[in-house]
């Protein structure tokens, strides 16, 4: 039961699963049917709490919201089905697959990591890797990408650091670049992150083989 004296108002943009789940645990509601982002609904005030899709829950951190540990609705996850003849004997089918897995991978790996931008003087490249070298957020991923800045003003020796660094250890890493030097520091989200080959393509053309 809600402690409020009127039915809770709930947004939502699944309103038969959202009502069934509420009827079983005997909650006085009003469903609120929304279109658009419903994590601003509670903001601007025209519903209490919203029922909707969560992954990784940083989209409602950004509007101070937070998933109710009794509220889980329904557990469910996204599946890439294929048809094995398919991919078997059409190349075409198998390339897209292949697209398909690897933008998943890419984005999947890329949502949890930072791109971060540093200006930082040095002597050259080496020096400045060296010093991120000894540090434990700011090494990148295989390493830092490091390039010199042309200054109004010769001998300045600036350069600029990118790295990609995990989100979680942004606090960290913005502390290990100031504590090296680094200044104007600029963060920005990552929407991909490639690697050589997508682990999940290697692993179904192992399986189409067995």
């Amino acid at each position: 039961m809600t402690s409020l004296n009127r039915p809770l108002r709930v947004a939502t943009k699944f309103p038969v699963l959202t009502e069934r789940f509420l009827k079983a645990q005997n909650i006085p509601h009003t469903l609120i049917t929304a279109e658009g982002t419903l994590e601003t609904a509670p903001t601007i005030g025209y519903a209490d709490i919203i029922s909707d899709l969560v992954s990784s829950g940083q989209t409602l951190q950004d509007n101070r919201l937070r998933a109710l540990r009794d509220g889980v609705i329904q557990a469910s996850q996204a599946a890439l089905i294929a048809n094995r003849k398919a991919l078997q004997t059409n190349p075409q089918a198998l390339e897209m697959a292949r697209r398909l897995l690897e933008y998943i991978e890419a984005h999947m790996r890329a949502k949890e990591n930072l791109l971060v931008i540093a200006n930082m003087r040095g002597r050259s490249p080496e020096a400045i890797a060296s010093k991120l070298f000894e540090e434990t957020s700011v090494g990148g991923l295989q390493g830092p990408t490091v390039s010199p800045i042309i200054t109004r003003e010769p001998n300045q020796d600036w350069h600029s650091v990118t790295i990609v660094v995990p989100r979680k250890r942004l606090p960290q890493a913005i502390s290990e670049l100031r504590g090296i030097g680094g200044s104007g520091i600029i963060v920005s989200p990552v929407t991909y992150i490639f690697e050589e080959e997508p682990p999940r393509y290697t692993a179904m053309l192992a399986a189409l083989k067995g």
